[in-house]
Formats: structure tokens, C-alpha cells, sequence
């Protein structure tokens, strides 16, 4: 997947100089300067996937037409093909850039195998030009565009990660600790992270085999945000009430939801069924695609999609309704799960303070805490009655279950193996 890479690197350069640097755009400029859902989609697209920074589908056609196709539809909504950065003739690959307002968007695109549709990507890249980022004084300076700077360097890591550190502070950059920083740097690789606003940037420094180093900064958007965040802009505040049993069989009724033709090994409930058929994972998601949307349903950004899986979400009255087909031998047949998730919107839920959370809807969230482990289950014990949750007695060390009406939540909350206190709030009806 395409990422926009901005390479940072560090020079002694006078404070003054560095604040004419523009400030990170914030997540509010990030969302005014794309909607994914006006972003014109080439001929035959399909496996569209928008989340907050990028999106991506495949489609048919080559990259040179592609990259025309972007050229001549982004103007339309703002966007300025940004000349600066050499993208290549895009024969081989798809590689282009855009701007609007000092903000950065990148097209790119790949294929597997020359029979296989392109999959393309646009992602948000913010406002940071690295270009203008100093570099250290005896830098061999081998790319410096604005969203990659790339260069050589005979300092030791100490030396580097040091100025790193105090360039990125300086700026206004806080440090972020890797959890996979140590592991890396056994590898001879070292790497630093930094948050401002809505941009991350991560710097990398490794040594060559001739003992000079490389230096390279990574800038991107995030995807995930506090959970704050992600109320005031994604979803409202306004969470709905759990629904009942009936409510949720009043929408739609799984258990008299059509099949594909042959199924076998059928199990079914209002609520949830799974069954065997034969043919293709794409046989599967273009059925149930078709017979949702019929029936007023509308699909949001899939989990995943490929020719052994596809996790598929459907959205209607607020309800989240989740379409899993799995596909475990080539010639064997399609697994399928149908499951409606109820009507709570996990992302509207308290979580800690700190803790970071997707701002896409799927029946799960995973994020980690400063908290200790005893510390985050007090906190859902405390705050999930206020809001009408009950707790339910279930067996199992590190895991707490609420229910309302026919909705439960089940928190698991243990230590990981980065020694992190982790948080996975799961959503389902019983």
C-alpha cells in the first residue's frame, strides 16, 4: 500500500529559521482537505476501501491512463498536480502527486501479475515539506523533495539519534516510544517516533556495509486518534440506545436471509447464520452485495477482501451487520458467517484518555493504555454503568462483559507482549 514517505533529517539551523516551517495540519485540516466519498473512482472499479487517510480499490486499465484519469477529475476538487516531485513516466509503476493549500496527496498503484487489476491508492500526505528539514553537516545528500529526503551520513547512531531528537523537540514534535525500537536496534537499526497534530513521523538510521549510515524520515497522516477526536469529527457524540431482540429481528431476520445455491451445513438464528456453498470468495461478496444494497443496506469500508477472505460491513438504521466468507482450500468450498452486531457504535464508548482508536466502524477496536490492567478494568467498571451497561458474570481472567437490552460488550484487558496494557472492546447481540 502506498504511504507517503517524508524523509526528515538534521542540521544545526537557528530556532528562528525553523518556524517558518508550517505547523502539522491538525485532523480537522486533514478532513476538510479530502471526502473520499466525492473522490471519482476509475471505470470498473471495485473493493473500494475509504478510512480517514487514504483509500484504495482495484481496477482495470494501465497506469498511464490512471495517472490522466486522476490529472484531469482531482483538479475538479481542488487539487494541483504538484510537478516538483518526479513520479516517473508511470509505465511501470503509478507514482503522482498533488497539492492543495500546502496539503499533499499521492496517487499510486501496483499489480501483482500483468493479468491482474491495478490496485490503487490516494493517500493524504499533510503539509509537512521536508525539503526544507536541515540536514546534518556532512550529509551526501542522494533525494530531497518534498515528501522524501534521503542521505548518507558518516556520524555514529549516537550522534544522530541525538540530533534527531533535539531537531523534532525543537519543532515541537513529541516523542513517541516504539515498542519495537530495542528489537530493531539489535538489528543495527534505529528508529524514533514523533507526533504533531495529526501527522506522525518516523526517522530511521542504519549502518552500511561501507560503516557510513543512512538517515531517512517517514512522515504520514494517522488513521487513528483519541477517541475524543473521533466523535467531534467521524461519528457525533449521540450514541443510540441498544437495541432489543425484536428490534434487531424487525430489521432483518438472518435466519430467512436468502443463500447461495447448494448451501450445506446450514446454522441458523435471527440474529446470525453460517453455511457451506460452492464457488469463489468474489461469488460470495458479489451476492450478498447485491441482495443487501436491495434491501437498503449500505456497505461501509471492508476489513479485508482477497481470494482466500473477505470481512464485508453493511450499515442500516444503525445497525452494523458483518459478512465473513472464507475460503480455506482451492478447490474446497466458501465458509460463510453472517452476524448482526447491534446498534452501538464502539468508537462512541468511553475509553481511556490516552488511548488511540480507529475513526473507521468495525466490531472490534484493539488500542493499548498507560493505565495498568487494573486500572483500565476500574475504568470500564465504573464508566459503562454510568451510561446503563450491566455487568454479566463470564469466566475468563482480564475479561468484562456488559449487556443492554440484546447488546453485550465483552473487554478484554491484559498485558501484551510489548509489556503494554492492551484494551479490545468487541460488540455482538445475544
Amino acid at each position: 500500500m502506498f504511504r507517503f514517505l517524508a524523509i526528515v533529517i538534521v542540521s544545526l539551523v537557528p530556532v528562528a529559521l525553523l518556524a517558518q516551517d508550517a505547523k502539522p495540519a491538525t485532523f480537522e485540516q486533514i478532513k476538510e482537505a479530502m471526502d473520499w466519498e466525492k473522490l471519482p473512482l476509475l471505470e470498473g472499479a471495485k473493493k473500494n476501501r475509504p478510512f480517514f487517510n487514504h483509500t484504495s480499490y482495484e481496477a482495470p486499465g494501465t497506469f498511464k491512463q490512471a495517472a490522466e484519469f486522476y490529472r484531469k477529475e482531482l483538479p475538479k476538487l481542488g487539487w494541483k498536480e504538484d510537478t516538483s516531485i518526479d513520479g516517473g513516466d508511470q509505465t511501470a509503476y503509478l507514482s503522482v502527486s498533488f497539492e492543495k493549500d500546502g496539503q499533499r496527496l499521492g496517487l499510486s498503484g501496483y499489480r501483482s501479475k500483468p493479468e491482474d487489476p491495478m490496485t490503487i491508492t490516494l493517500m493524504l500526505g499533510g503539509n509537512v515539506d521536508v525539503s526544507k528539514f536541515p540536514k546534518l553537516d556532512d550529509a551526501t545528500i542522494k533525494v530531497n523533495q518534498k515528501n522524501s529526503v534521503y542521505y548518507m551520513t558518516k556520524k555514529s547512531a549516537e550522534e544522530v539519534v541525538s540530533f534527531c531528537k533535539k531537531f523534532m523537540l525543537e519543532r515541537g514534535w513529541t516523542e513517541k516510544p516504539n515498542p519495537n525500537a530495542e528489537m530493531w536496534a539489535k538489528e543495527g537499526r534505529f528508529v524514533l517516533e514523533f507526533e504533531q497534530n495529526a501527522i506522525k513521523a518516523t526517522i530511521v538510521t542504519a549502518k552500511e556495509t561501507d560503516g557510513s549510515r543512512t538517515v531517512s524520515y517517514f512522515s504520514m497522516v494517522q488513521d487513528e486518534m483519541k477517541s475524543s477526536q473521533v466523535t467531534k469529527m467521524v461519528t457525533g457524540k449521540d450514541q443510540a440506545k441498544p437495541a432489543t431482540l425484536k428490534e434487531a429481528i424487525d430489521l432483518i431476520n438472518l435466519s430467512k436471509l436468502p443463500k447461495l445455491d447448494k448451501a450445506s451445513k446450514v446454522k441458523a438464528i435471527p440474529i446470525a447464520m453460517s453455511f457451506e456453498a460452492s464457488g469463489t470468495i468474489e461469488d460470495v461478496t458479489n451476492f450478498y452485495r447485491k441482495l443487501l444494497k436491495d434491501a437498503g443496506w449500505k456497505e461501509s469500508t471492508s476489513m479485508v477482501e482477497t481470494d482466500s477472505l473477505a470481512i464485508l460491513y453493511f450499515n442500516k438504521s444503525g445497525f452494523l451487520l458483518v459478512v465473513t466468507a472464507a475460503k480455506h482450500k482451492k478447490d474446497g468450498p466458501v465458509e460463510i458467517t453472517l452476524a448482526n452486531k447491534g446498534n452501538v457504535d464502539i468508537r462512541k464508548l468511553p475509553f481511556p484518555k490516552d488511548a488511540e482508536i480507529p475513526s473507521t466502524q468495525f466490531e472490534f477496536v484493539n488500542t493499548t493504555t498507560k493505565l495498568s490492567v487494573e486500572e483500565a478494568e476500574a475504568f470500564y467498571k465504573t464508566e459503562l454503568p454510568k451510561l446503563g451497561w450491566k455487568p454479566v458474570d463470564r469466566l475468563g481472567k482480564g475479561v468484562l462483559t456488559f449487556a443492554q437490552n440484546a447488546v453485550e460488550l465483552r473487554i478484554e484487558v491484559q498485558t501484551n507482549s510489548l509489556k503494554q496494557t492492551s484494551i479490545q472492546v468487541h460488540t455482538s447481540m445475544r
